[in-house]
């Protein structure tokens, strides 16, 4: 919703580049799939068992999404050489 105003779209349209899609289209459907919801069900049977736990799942959640993130970054978002020798 932030980067869709920086880029002059409606932050109200839909797009496929939404943590779920990136996860299909980088490691397949049904991996994808396995990926997203190992990581939720993971964490939260994890705190339901012991919520003493829940900054320890957050924080695993929150590196586990980041990486992903730049995993399946699309091409054209990430730093090339060639991207980083224009800017120079």
């Amino acid at each position: 919703m932030i980067q869709r105003p920086l880029q002059g779209r409606s932050p109200f349209e839909g797009d496929r580049n939404h943590f779920h899609h990136r996860l299909h289209e980088r490691f397949g459907k049904h991996a994808g799939l396995a990926i997203y919801l190992g990581l939720v069900a993971a964490t939260s049977f994890t705190v339901a068992y012991n919520s003493d736990l829940a900054p320890t799942c957050l924080a695993v959640l929150t590196c586990a999404y980041l990486g992903l993130m730049l995993l399946t970054a699309s091409p054209s978002t990430q730093n090339t050489p060639a991207k980083i020798a224009r800017r120079d």
